[in-house]
């Protein structure tokens, strides 16, 4: 156990004030005061390509899922549905064949809340 904390603990930087190597996701906006922590890239057979994004950010959970509740619709995305499971939001989207899930949570490890964005084809 103590190894899988060392280790998510070094994947989420704590006392990183810059964003890790990676990329954000073209067309979806970084949550505000967002430091990315992770990204990463996956062909998977049928699903097509697929990506995910995390960043740690001290803003709270309301208003990060008010911001993207806002902002999505600007960029074209359309809103599906929203999943509310205690302190944690589960925004999903739809744009031209693509998903878009947003999970927004407290992390206690690191002691900040948690944006995890990803994106891939959507299934029909």
């Amino acid at each position: 156990m103590d190894n899988e904390i060392y280790f998510n603990k070094a994947i989420m930087g704590i006392g990183k004030k810059e964003d890790n190597p990676g990329f954000d996701i073209p067309d979806i906006p970084r949550c505000p005061e967002g430091i990315r922590v992770l990204s990463m890239k996956q062909d998977k057979e049928g699903l097509g390509p697929l990506k995910h994004v995390t960043y740690k950010t001290l803003k709270p959970v309301p208003a990060l899922k008010d911001f993207y509740l806002s902002i999505m619709p600007e960029k074209g995305w359309k809103y599906k549905t929203i999943i509310n499971k205690g302190d944690s939001v589960i925004l999903v989207y739809i744009k031209k064949r693509m998903r878009c899930q947003i999970m927004i949570m407290y992390n206690p490890q690191i002691g900040k809340n948690v944006v995890l964005i990803g994106i891939f084809k959507q299934l029909v």
